[in-house]
């Protein structure tokens, strides 16, 4: 048989066939394959891959672009890659996409087209704001199961502390348990307020007890001491100061008595007479305390009510006044403790000193304006604490066209303290006198990953990719 040789011509169209067939593909054919390919088969990441393909061949959409000979195509790639992203859930990535195609604006020009871009965007708007809400809703459970069993330990600790008679520590507990009670319900605050009212009125009274019993004890060491001394009329006002808290007390009556013995053995009817003409006196013009000293020794005489009487009152005012002192000193002090704690940031035990505070003088200013700040103090310290990963969510965008939408948490810190602030009740605000910030905010401070670069858009920061 006689075999058949093909011609030059023949194998040179082989041989330009095979070249043409091997060549680099163009932006129309990954598009083609994406529009009528993969994404009526629903393989939409192929599709996202080769539309990401066109668009770094040709970036701009256009209405009837040749592609050869006299072939023309709507070019709209962001349109159809928001398609896609859409349905595999990515609708950050979505939105950006329709976006940018209506940006082009291009796509209006077809009416259908257009109409389904914007019913699309629509409803990934909708899709993001219901995964947004379920997001939300199920981290307010959490945080609030969180709080909820805090506010708990908290009042279990204060039950304990009570029950020992350790009222500082319960009302600490209280006050903490209080701040972080603010986003619960009405009832767990007027149960903690409550419990708090009832720990300081208990503590208030153990306070009283203790106090009178101490100027009991020392004025009755003073009292001896002065009869001691052969100081009568000295000895009857500590005796009678001792009885003005305390009627019944044996030792103050006993001294008392012997005081008064001693006095009238001591002086004169005639002397003591001219005393009352001086307490009498040194009274009307309001010198309590001297009326006091002088009408001692009249006072001791039996049915002297005159001198009883002046002495009593003299003695009221005087005790009134020595009070009045003992209170702004105890405030000047409870101020300073609370101060010290606020500096060493136990911002609970400071909210029990300021509550002493007020319940020595209710209406004390700068005790108002330090229990706001330390109430404050306390709930941030404590959702820092119990919420540390809590930062504001910022997106970080790529150039047009090029990969999806990526999320990265920043922390956000007070300008004046290296504590993160919390994200709490309170909106997220610092203390008093604080802006917060973040380490994103500015180009300088934000570190983007490898082969990115950082640029500043408006109020936020973004992380492009370079080509």
């Amino acid at each position: 048989m006689r075999l058949r040789v093909p011609s030059f011509a023949l194998l040179l169209v082989l041989a330009l066939g095979a070249t043409a067939g091997a060549g680099p593909r163009t932006w129309y054919d990954y598009y083609y394959e994406a529009r009528d390919k993969f994404i009526p088969a629903k393989e939409y990441q192929r599709a996202l891959n080769d539309l990401q393909q066109a668009v770094k061949l040709k970036s701009e959409s256009q209405i009837e672009e040749q592609t050869y000979g006299l072939e023309f195509v709507d070019y709209l790639p962001y349109f159809y890659m928001g398609k896609c992203y859409f349905a595999l859930g990515d609708v950050d990535s979505a939105i950006r996409m329709f976006n940018i195609e209506a940006e082009k604006r291009q796509i209006q020009r077809k009416d259908a087209l257009f109409k389904e871009l914007a019913r699309l965007r629509v409803q990934a708007q909708e899709t993001r704001k219901l995964a947004e809400e379920k997001r939300n809703l199920a981290a307010e459970q959490d945080r609030v199961q969180t709080l909820t069993e805090q506010v708990r330990k908290l009042r279990a600790q204060a039950a304990e502390q009570h029950r020992a008679g350790n009222y500082d520590d319960a009302l600490s507990d209280l006050a903490t348990a209080q701040e972080l009670a603010k986003p619960l319900d009405r009832g767990t605050q007027d149960a903690i307020a409550a419990l708090t009212q009832k720990i300081r009125d208990e503590k208030k009274a153990a306070d009283d007890r203790r106090e009178r019993s101490r100027r009991i004890t020392a004025a009755l060491a003073e009292g001896g001491k002065l009869l001691e001394e052969g100081k009568p009329e000295q000895a009857k006002l500590k005796f009678d100061e001792v009885l003005g808290q305390d009627p019944a007390n044996k030792d103050a009556l006993e001294g008392k008595q012997r005081a008064e013995g001693d006095i009238l053995a001591s002086t004169t009817k005639a002397s003591r007479d001219a005393q009352l003409a001086e307490g009498r006196r040194l009274s009307a013009a309001g010198r309590y305390e001297e009326a006091m000293r002088v009408l001692a020794a009249p006072a001791a005489e039996p049915g002297a009510t005159e001198a009883q009487l002046l002495m009593a009152r003299a003695m009221k005012y005087v005790q009134g006044v020595k009070k009045q002192k003992e209170v702004r000193t105890r405030v000047d002090q409870l101020l300073g403790e609370a101060e010290a704690l606020i500096g060493g940031r136990r911002y609970a035990d400071a909210l029990v000193r300021l509550g002493d505070v007020l319940a020595l003088d209710p209406d004390n200013v700068r005790a108002k304006e330090r229990q706001r700040m330390a109430e404050q103090l306390t709930g941030e310290a404590w959702f820092d604490k119990m919420f540390p990963n809590a930062p504001p969510v910022l997106s970080f965008l790529v150039p047009s066209g090029e990969g999806k939408v990526v999320r990265r948490r920043a922390r956000s810190r007070c300008w004046d303290s290296a504590t993160p602030c919390s994200a709490r009740a309170a909106g997220g605000r610092c203390a008093t006198g604080s802006t917060p910030t973040s380490r994103a905010r500015r180009c300088s401070r934000t570190t983007c990953s490898s082969g990115a670069r950082s640029s500043s858009l408006a109020s936020s920061t973004s992380c492009t990719t370079t080509a």
